[in-house]
């Protein structure tokens, strides 16, 4: 793809577009995607101030004059003057997993990750690496990890506190608002909190918001096919097992299987009473 001249494009975009020049302007976001639809090579340039973002280009790469070194010259370069487009409804019903506090257990706090959370969740993670050997903390490292979950308008990625400490995260990931389902996933504590119940709690609190808050019908989790502990862990909550996806996932160093489960609505009251009981265990 063009991509030769996109340095100097860029600048000559911003002195074309006064709405560029300003301190507010944090990001210049360019986008190369396929349009599968029409079989095609696009670019997508995205300018953001501050909570707020505009479509500056949307251009066929393809084209006779160049891709990239056009940009400049398009006629749908500009700050749409009606501002950025509203979310999609199924981002605002997505959003509404969020909570308007921290989730606060008797064991955990659970709350919205966000940039303060870094340090502190770091050295957790990092204290001992070998734990995330069937996560994506493995495949990414630290900081890609935290930059994604920070980042993600698809997923509500979430730092689980004990003693007011971070010790972990969890989310909540392929949330389908019109089917009623999400996942509850990439979970994972320090070693010192196994046991405690720390995991049970979080998984409770999540459980909760999505069947009782959000009106999901089925909650979904899935794990390397290979990691037992968190296959026993996932039916000690309560989950159903529902089958292996052979060649699932590609990992740096294997392929994997992922063990599916899940707990649906039906089964919540059952789920919860457990769920409770064992905090009960734990926290007393």
């Amino acid at each position: 793809m063009p991509f030769g001249h996109l340095r100097r494009d860029l600048s000559r975009l911003r002195k074309g577009n006064p709405g560029l020049a300003g301190e507010d302007v944090v990001q210049i976001a360019v986008v190369p995607a396929l349009d599968r639809r029409r079989q095609r090579a696009v670019l997508r340039v995205e300018a953001v101030h501050g909570d707020d973002s505009a479509l500056l280009v949307d251009e066929d790469l393809d084209r006779p004059d160049g891709g990239a070194e056009g940009l400049p010259h398009s006629p749908r370069i500009g700050i749409d003057p009606a501002g950025p487009k509203p979310p999609s409804a199924k981002v605002r019903q997505m959003a509404e997993l969020l909570p308007d506090a921290p989730f606060q257990g008797r064991i955990v706090r659970v709350e919205p990750i966000a940039e303060h959370h870094r340090e502190g969740l770091r050295e957790a993670a990092e204290r001992e690496p070998q734990i995330h050997r069937f996560t994506q903390m493995y495949l990414l490292g630290f900081d890609r990890w935290f930059d994604e979950a920070v980042a993600s308008e698809t997923e509500v990625p979430f730092v689980v506190h004990v003693d007011g400490r971070p010790v972990g995260s969890t989310r909540y990931l392929n949330v389908e608002p019109l089917h009623r389902r999400t996942e509850i996933g990439w979970t994972w504590l320090e070693r010192p909190q196994w046991g405690t119940g720390a995991n049970i709690e979080t998984k409770y609190l999540l459980l909760r918001n999505a069947f009782e808050g959000w009106g999901a019908m089925r909650v979904e989790f899935k794990t390397d096919a290979r990691n037992l502990r968190v296959r026993g862990a996932l039916l000690g909550i309560g989950a159903t097992f529902e089958g292996i996806f052979r060649k699932h996932m590609v990992l740096p160093d294997s392929i994997r299987d992922s063990a599916w489960y899940a707990i649906v609505d039906d089964d919540w009251p059952q789920v919860k009473e457990l769920l409770e009981r064992k905090i009960e265990q734990h926290a007393s």
